[in-house]
């Protein structure tokens, strides 16, 4: 049996992202099947939700969410935009692990405070 487009990226994600786990963060909500797959890893203690998006042609879109006391966003950092603000360049592949990869190495030596809640950019 081979495994679909969302479930092998899914996998990707859960193998470079890691490191969210070992930062307490908890995967809150998982849609597989659909026009946009996507995955939420919440921290209950910061307040922080990361959202990853991913879809054919090794598209991937990565958000990090502040959140309020009833779990709406008050602010946002969109990984992409992040990225080209300080100058660095995301790879642009049209193998999706590669892609994720990247954002998840960028996320771990650029936004680790973020992650784990030692500051907010916004």
């Amino acid at each position: 049996m081979e495994l679909r487009f969302s479930e092998q990226a899914f996998i990707f994600i859960m193998r470079n992202f890691d490191f969210l786990r070992q930062c307490g963060y908890r995967i809150k909500e998982l849609i597989l099947y659909g026009r946009e797959p996507y995955v939420i890893f919440y921290n209950e203690r910061y307040k922080r939700k990361i959202t990853i998006e991913w879809a054919p042609q090794s598209e991937v879109h990565i958000y990090i969410s502040n959140t309020t006391l009833l779990n709406f966003s008050k602010s946002q950092i969109i990984i992409d935009n992040f990225a080209k603000s300080v100058g660095y360049q995301l790879i642009q592949s049209l193998k999706l692990e590669e892609v994720i990869e990247n954002k998840a190495l960028f996320i771990k030596s650029h936004l680790m405070l973020v992650i784990k809640g030692d500051e907010w950019l916004g």
